[in-house]
């Protein structure tokens, strides 16, 4: 059995199925990044232009793929179904993203190249939103962590004693995400300065950020200055180990996203042992009841008395993090491949 796993851009999670399929399955596994033209506005002509560019780089990538022979083409993200669609090969496609990502003329397009493939979700949650879309429902199969990596036993005190130097502050609050203004770090920003500005100790934040995008940053600058809130923005690429470090050294791991498939850096840090307060979409809802803490999304008051809550009261976030962890192991790669190699078996057989 040869897989061929196609994306856009060659997301961490993409790789990480490649090689961790190849790990646990002894299968052959390969992954080719597909050239996509992106467009996320909404101009009709435009977009029905730049779509059929991408049907004839599609075709074009699609003549190559033939030539290596696979058995099934894995899509990971809906734009590569394109491509897949012209390779006439059994097609499973992953719905990781919103169809908001994508002109709404786009998303016609895509239900009729994805028409022939297996739909399968990251979420309960995310499986609804596009049946809506797609007309039918799709196979839930959850992300999975290397808890190899991401366990409570890894050490973050030399970051931890770093950061709280170079911030001066007694707590380090973290969060991590793309750069926009849906991820909500200005929020996290107005919940520390309530926090700062009435009691004794001082908590310092730290910004992982993937992307551009010049207004938001300046924006979290400046009300991080005028606040005067201790901030580190790292929008630096950083290695597994490293990054599992930073969280393992944080206090409470933030996730402030108004929207969310699912959210794989919540679940790392869920593992690691960092308790978490998360937005209460429904997909935060699904994935982290129990561990999570939730808020609204514009509700910075009851955010920084959650946050206040985990710092301040021992037992209960001791509590929180043994539920935390107790949940991440059922998030493993095995049970992850096992259910791939199932569909991909059932695909052969058809």
């Amino acid at each position: 059995m040869r897989i061929l796993h196609i994306a856009s851009w060659p997301a961490e999670f993409v790789l990480n199925d490649v090689f961790y399929f190849n790990k646990l399955s002894g299968n052959k596994n390969f992954y080719y990044k597909v050239r996509f033209l992106h467009y996320y506005g909404n101009n009709f002509f435009y977009a029905i232009a730049l779509f059929f560019i991408n049907i004839l780089l599609s075709i074009y990538q699609s003549r190559i793929i033939l030539r290596m022979d696979f058995d099934i083409i894995h899509c990971h993200f809906i734009p590569p179904v394109l491509t897949a669609f012209f390779t006439k090969k059994p097609t499973f496609l992953i719905t990781n993203e919103s169809a908001n990502s994508y002109p709404r003329i786009w998303i016609r397009f895509f239900k009729f190249f994805s028409k022939n493939a297996i739909i399968v979700n990251v979420s309960k949650f995310n499986r609804d939103y596009w049946a809506k879309i797609l007309g039918r429902q799709g196979v839930v199969i959850y992300h999975a962590i290397d808890l190899e990596h991401f366990n409570p036993y890894i050490i973050g005190d030399k970051i931890r004693d770093k950061i709280k130097d170079v911030l001066k502050c007694d707590y380090i609050i973290t969060s991590l995400g793309p750069l926009n203004e849906d991820r909500g770090f200005d929020k996290i920003v107005e919940a520390v300065s309530k926090i700062n500005s009435n009691n004794s100790y001082k908590l310092g934040l730290i910004l992982k950020i993937y992307g551009k995008n010049i207004n938001y940053e300046k924006k979290i600058w400046d009300l991080a200055n005028k606040k005067s809130i201790p901030i580190k923005i790292i929008s630096q690429y950083l290695k597994t180990k490293d990054l599992a470090k930073l969280i393992k050294a944080s206090d409470i791991f933030i996730r402030s996203s108004k929207k969310e498939s699912f959210g794989i850096a919540p679940l790392e840090a869920m593992a690691l042992g960092t308790p978490l307060i998360l937005t209460n979409s429904k997909c935060h809802l699904e994935i982290f009841n129990g561990p999570g803490l939730f808020y609204e999304f514009n509700d910075i008051d009851d955010l920084a008395f959650k946050i206040k809550h985990l710092l301040e009261d021992n037992e209960f976030r001791k509590n929180q993090i043994e539920l935390g962890i107790k949940k991440s192991t059922y998030y493993d790669w095995n049970t992850k491949v096992n259910k791939y190699l199932k569909i991909y078996q059932r695909i052969m057989k058809e």
